[in-house]
């Protein structure tokens, strides 16, 4: 990791202490402007990657957020291929399965616009 790539996770580690601050004092947990904050990471077990802290429904389900069918089936299949090869110790096409990580948060973003903050936490 180079001087530029360790500069960036530091300062969105502070980013992310800075909100989860702010989750901490609303009910419902909500960012200073209101919005959710929704975290993406491979798990094994469990269908979506996609993660809510400080509420009732940690681990989000199918149907719980207004995203597409589509993307919910993507982001069911990207979990499934880590979860698929990570007991193994290494995921073959790392660099792939990174990029359509990347590629996942956007369009979460995209979907989820105003409504939540998307914490793309599956490359540290």
């Amino acid at each position: 990791m180079d001087d530029g790539q360790e500069a960036q996770r530091a300062k969105n580690h502070e980013l992310w202490e800075e909100q989860d601050t702010q989750l901490r004092s609303h009910t419902p947990p909500r960012l200073d402007d209101g919005r959710r904050l929704i975290r993406i990471f491979a798990e094994y077990g469990c269908d979506l990657p996609l993660w809510e802290s400080f509420t009732d429904h940690y681990v989000i389900e199918r149907g719980a957020l207004p995203i597409s069918s589509e993307l919910e089936d993507a982001l069911v299949a990207w979990n499934a291929e880590w979860d698929g090869s990570a007991l193994e110790g290494d995921l073959p096409h790392r660099d792939r399965w990174l990029s359509e990580g990347r590629s996942l948060t956007n369009r979460l973003r995209t979907e989820l616009h105003g409504i939540a903050e998307i914490r793309p936490e599956f490359e540290d």
